[in-house]
């Protein structure tokens, strides 16, 4: 079961709740993602020191707007498709017989499942921004970028334009290389994935400096309107 966390809380006896705004947090095994989310929060509201296993909400007030951030577990790896491709081939010579439920296809993630869905129907209607984190002190594969697609995929079509990269661990980075030389050396998955997000990225250390005003290119991403609607987008995929 997912976590409800708030790292303020106004009292407002009125309930009433300032403007809102909603950011859902995917990454990688070991990516920054949780310290990240706690860099937003202002505050150590998940803890950064186990890996997440549930998807986790965190609520603050920022300048007068509501902010809630949802941490996910680390997307899955996929498998690699030449050795699924030689499994099947094992199979097959195994038993011609045994072929008949591996030519059905993959199904996709339900929505109840920890992944992406999960995280998206925890922020309804839908996140505002999608931020992915990426620690430059890690590879980024054609593996990893294939799950990166795969988590968007998941939450359905027009997520990219709500999509982000955040490069953490960028003190790790040699002495006079910027995060734009790491992008153009690192491979054509890390190029593809800054790409698909339109070119928007930003960067912090490990642990996450980001203060909790936010930073200025993720504020512009929170501030577009309207936000991507997760609820919607699966009522009409399911008709």
């Amino acid at each position: 079961m997912a976590a409800v966390s708030s790292a303020s809380d106004t009292g407002d006896p009125r309930g009433r709740h300032p403007p809102e705004r909603r950011l859902l947090i995917l990454g990688g095994p070991k990516s920054g993602k949780t310290s990240t989310a706690n860099s937003v929060l202002g505050d150590e509201v998940f803890d950064a020191g186990t890996e997440t296993t549930h998807s986790n909400v965190g609520q603050t007030e920022i300048y007068g707007r509501r902010v809630t951030v949802v941490d996910t577990p680390p997307w899955v790896i996929p498998a690699d498709p030449e050795e699924d491709a030689e499994a099947d081939n094992d199979d097959d010579d195994d038993d011609d017989n045994a072929g008949a439920e591996s030519d059905n296809p993959r199904p996709p993630p339900s929505l109840d499942s920890e992944g992406p869905c999960m995280g998206a129907i925890l922020c309804p209607p839908g996140p505002h921004a999608i931020l992915l984190v990426v620690s430059v002190t890690q590879p980024f594969t054609d593996t990893q970028r294939r799950a990166a697609e795969e988590q968007l995929g998941a939450l359905g079509g027009g997520t990219w334009r709500y999509s982000m990269v955040l490069f953490t661990g960028v003190d790790k980075l040699p002495k006079g290389v910027f995060i734009e030389e790491h992008i153009a050396n690192t491979g054509e998955a890390l190029q593809w994935l800054v790409e698909r997000c339109g070119s928007r990225y930003d960067v912090s250390s490990l642990p996450p400096s980001l203060p909790p005003s936010l930073s200025l290119s993720l504020s512009l991403s929170l501030s577009l309107s309207p936000p991507f609607d997760f609820t919607q987008e699966h009522q009409s995929s399911s008709v």
